[in-house]
């Protein structure tokens, strides 16, 4: 303020416009980060679900439609991916070119306000050195917002998963008097206990009796893991009984 006077204003101006446009775009880098960890999670899945049936895609020779599949949700990942690191770079090259801008801003107008504001090498020079003092805190706040967004969302998917509902394994008995060993009846399974998570499985009534041999057969997503699931108590019982 003392070299430039008012002038200085127009900087703080230039500056009051990037930030906000950092802040904004950051905001947007978060959003497509929680998104692409929704498909990462999507992607993982299935392909843990390929590995884990291997032998069966084998046998049915299923193997093209669930690679279609994979890298169907593997390139929308990549477009998040790709609009994030356009929007990080559009970040750096803000911070990059903010101090050139707040310079030629304060410049300008020192010169234009008053014919007699003459840019000396002197005012130039000394306003200059305080301006690239400002450079090295501008350029780092990109990097120090992207890693505030992934703290945030790590912290927020941790929260999630620290406050998810524990399971209820009361609702599993163990009663040893009876002669069979797994049963189920008239059992009604969800994977939630919110209004939105719809049952799972219903009306399941099964006895399994000592060394039968039982398969459960069906399509993918007929609810085959989810019936072991709700066996072992990791799913949540909304009505019925099950003893194993």
């Amino acid at each position: 303020w003392n070299i430039l006077g008012v002038a200085t204003l127009a900087g703080a101006a230039v500056l009051a416009i990037l930030i906000p446009m950092n802040v904004v775009i950051s905001n947007i880098v978060r959003k497509l980060h929680l998104k692409q960890l929704k498909h990462k999670d999507e992607r993982v899945k299935s392909i843990s679900e390929v590995l884990s049936g291997i032998k069966v895609l084998k046998m049915y020779a299923w193997e093209d439609s669930f690679k279609k599949s994979i890298l169907n949700i593997r390139d929308k990942e990549l477009s998040l991916l790709r609009t994030a690191a356009l929007l990080n770079a559009s970040t750096s090259f803000l911070s990059l070119c903010s101090s050139f801008l707040v310079s030629l801003a304060s410049f300008c107008v020192f010169v234009l306000i008053d014919e007699r504001n003459v840019l000396t090498p002197e005012i130039a020079f000394v306003a200059m050195a305080f301006f690239n003092i400002m450079r090295n805190p501008l350029y780092y706040l990109p990097t120090i917002v992207e890693f505030n967004i992934q703290f945030f969302v790590a912290t927020k998917r941790i929260s999630n998963f620290l406050n998810a509902d524990e399971l209820d394994f009361t609702s599993v008995s163990h009663d040893t008097s009876r002669k069979e060993p797994l049963v189920i009846e008239d059992g009604t399974f969800s994977w939630g206990r919110d209004k939105d998570d719809k049952p799972i499985l219903r009306n399941i009534t099964l006895n399994i009796q000592p060394g039968q041999l039982v398969a459960v057969v069906g399509p993918i997503g007929a609810g085959k893991s989810s019936l072991l699931s709700a066996f072992l108590g990791e799913t949540v019982k909304n009505s019925g009984f099950v003893n194993t």
